[in-house]
């Protein structure tokens, strides 16, 4: 096998473009995209404020049904409570069971 010889061994790139203009063209590039996300990354913004602000308002209106639906719930088992059934019916006719007393508060003079 003949020795190559180093001329013919080097390859060399014809008629390409000198590394620095790669760079260049690399960074112009690379600026463009960095540019671009920036672009959206403000567009993003106002929009995530909205959502934020979407559901700030949906969590306080869920913490308010939540207190009603456990304001309600409870109602709903003091009412169908059979315990409860002789206070409540003395609640709704203002009627004393006979072994309980009426007591009248009169202020001191």
């Amino acid at each position: 096998m003949p020795a190559p010889s180093t001329s013919s061994s080097v390859a060399r790139r014809p008629t390409q473009v000198p590394p620095h203009r790669e760079l260049f063209w690399g960074f112009v590039i690379q600026g463009l995209v960095c540019a671009g996300m920036a672009v959206a990354l403000v567009r993003l913004i106002p929009y995530h404020r909205q959502q934020q602000q979407r559901n700030q308002v949906v969590q306080t209106e869920l913490e308010r049904t939540e207190t009603q639906v456990q304001q309600l719930q409870t109602q709903f088992q003091r009412t169908f409570d059979p315990q409860q059934q002789p206070r409540l019916v003395q609640k709704a006719t203002q009627r004393l069971q006979p072994q309980q007393r009426q007591v009248i508060w009169v202020a001191p003079q």
